[in-house]
């Protein structure tokens, strides 16, 4: 890591404030027209995936990278008698943590500061922010008890071309790229879903009895296969696509962007062009104003306007086909879809 993208990410941290579009809010997941915060969504695929854990009447639970507490607060109320804990690079958000029913502990910085060990540890969107995952998942293992299983949500790199954008995000994942570095950490059993949080993989593992020596350098995100690495190359070409669709869109029409969140925040930025208004499905978006422009409801959207769907593959393809209900409004695909 370059000391420029050192100090830029420096300058990310310190001015971060989580899901603002909707006032703290949580982001919400969409299957089917239907909205979840994303980690109820996460927290009940987890418990109903692994009921060796879900149906104890007394786990430990630490949420590493815990944020304002979005995780512990839905296993909270599906959970009121497990022990949960957090743990975050810094004191800001201890307050809305520590006010969580059942919280125990929250720990402020490295993993070294943590003195108990757990039955679960999550990691929802940290990994993706660590320079040597590997080293740093040797050391949460070693956090978890016996049979102990850790959870991580991670964008998929493969599926959301728009995490190669965010600058803080030093490292991408694939599924197999995902397992390898968790059987090189001392996990085995590998639960992998790549469709319960929309363009994430989310996985669980199972804590090994012993963590296997790994010759050479410490895992640092290096593209493993040609294959991958082609991937990867058509999703920036994807990304390219992009401005010149949205600019033909924007000549012949009113136009609006669906979405509040990375794919409708950069097409904003990058294309330059005279968007009026966003899209979002997300009630606790709605109403409000983001970069200037009213934020309406899908069924709010002017007579006779077009929206663009940034939304890679088949996710913006079902978008659309579900919104283009209405004769007097036309929801438009991306131009062409990622390799999946």
């Amino acid at each position: 890591m370059t000391p420029a993208l050192r100090e830029d990410i420096a300058q990310v941290y310190a001015t971060y404030d989580l899901y603002f579009q909707g006032d703290g809010s949580e982001q919400k997941i969409f299957v089917d027209g239907v909205g979840l915060p994303r980690s109820s969504r996460l927290v009940q695929r987890v418990l109903g995936a692994n009921p060796a854990i879900g149906d104890q009447a007394e786990v430990a639970w630490l949420d590493f990278g815990c944020g304002k507490g979005h995780l512990l607060r839905a296993l909270s109320s599906l959970r009121p008698s497990w022990m949960l804990y957090g743990a975050d690079l810094s004191e800001r958000n201890r307050s809305y943590v520590e006010s969580i029913p059942g919280f125990q502990t929250y720990w402020a910085g490295s993993t070294s500061a943590i003195d108990e060990t757990f039955d679960v540890i999550s990691l929802s969107h940290v990994l993706e922010h660590v320079g040597d995952p590997r080293t740093f998942l040797r050391e949460l293992r070693d956090l978890l008890r016996p049979g102990g299983i850790i959870v991580i949500a991670v964008p998929d790199a493969k599926r959301n071309p728009f995490d190669l954008l965010v600058v803080d995000h030093v490292l991408h994942f694939t599924t197999s790229g995902l397992a390898r570095l968790l059987s090189g950490a001392g996990f085995r059993d590998f639960v992998l879903d790549d469709r319960t949080l929309g363009k994430e993989l989310l996985v669980t593992a199972r804590r090994a009895e012993d963590v296997p020596q790994v010759v050479g350098e410490s895992f640092n995100g290096t593209v493993a296969s040609r294959t991958v690495e082609l991937a990867l190359a058509d999703s920036v070409h994807w990304l390219e696509s992009l401005v010149p669709w949205s600019q033909s869109v924007v000549d012949a029409s009113t136009v609006g962007v669906f979405g509040t969140a990375l794919a409708a925040t950069w097409l904003h930025h990058t294309a330059n062009c005279r968007f009026e208004f966003f899209v979002e499905e997300d009630r606790d978006r709605v109403g409000r104003s983001y970069l200037g422009r009213a934020v309406v409801f899908p069924t709010d959207v002017p007579p006779g306007a077009a929206v663009l769907v940034p939304l890679p593959g088949e996710v913006g393809e079902r978008v659309c086909e579900r919104l283009n209900q209405s004769p007097d409004r036309r929801y438009l695909p991306p131009p062409a879809a990622v390799s999946a």
